[in-house]
């Protein structure tokens, strides 16, 4: 009888591991993890961009890490017409960006003709192949000329006195 009862312990403890192998290589399996929840990020940049012809317009792009891993990205402008507009630089690589930090890249825009266009610019992860890429359209509004050194008062001041001079001609009070 303790030779049975024996078996029966080794093949309960037996039947038990097994069971706990199975249970838990289901739970193992049914948790797959996906690449790309490690290495998420956000884009941010300006929603718009207004350019004189031949004056740079400098400009920044944030990269947000929120995934759970460092990560780098590449940042990349293209335009709409490349003709018309001068992007320098065409593409950057950010540094090694730790989860919830940020990273920014710096970029200029020069208008070389009177020509509104669009600029795209495209983030991808360097370490995850699978990772979505994330593009943005800015439409860039190019214009000749602008008083950037004058705000509106500036402005309302120098209408004021050409209006003041042009009531004193033409009313005779001041001899031409």
């Amino acid at each position: 009888m303790i030779e049975i009862n024996a078996r029966y312990k080794i093949a309960f403890v037996f039947a038990a591991v097994l069971i706990g192998a199975v249970i838990f290589s289901k739970i193992a399996l049914s948790q797959v993890v996906d690449p790309s929840a490690s290495y998420k990020f956000s884009t941010r940049t300006a929603a718009a961009i207004t350019s004189n012809v031949g004056k740079p317009v400098y400009f920044r792009v944030d990269v947000g890490n929120i995934g759970k891993s460092e990560d780098s990205y590449i940042v990349s402008i293209t335009s709409s017409n490349p003709n018309t507009v001068n992007i320098v630089p065409h593409q950057v690589t950010t540094g090694t960006v730790a989860p919830d930090d940020i990273a920014f890249t710096e970029f200029s825009i020069t208008s070389l003709v009177d020509i509104d266009s669009q600029i795209t610019v495209t983030v991808s992860s360097v370490n995850c192949a699978t990772c979505e890429i994330e593009s943005v359209n800015i439409p860039v509004t190019s214009g000749l000329f602008s008083l950037p050194e004058y705000g509106i008062e500036g402005f309302l001041t120098i209408m004021m006195a050409v209006g003041v001079i042009y009531f004193l001609i033409t009313n005779k009070m001041i001899k031409t």
